[in-house]
């Protein structure tokens, strides 16, 4: 199996290291946080 970015596989997660990674993506997904995704108005 090919590792990630991190230099992890897909074997080697725990479920410790999967409720990590959720954790991490509920709070970077929270209401009120800027959305890097989206393009601001530039001013004319």
């Amino acid at each position: 199996m090919t590792a990630g970015a991190d230099g992890k596989i897909l074997d080697d997660m725990s479920m410790k290291r999967i409720h990590q990674i959720i954790d991490s993506l509920k709070e970077s997904t929270k209401p009120g946080k800027k959305d890097v995704h989206s393009k601001e108005k530039q001013p004319q």
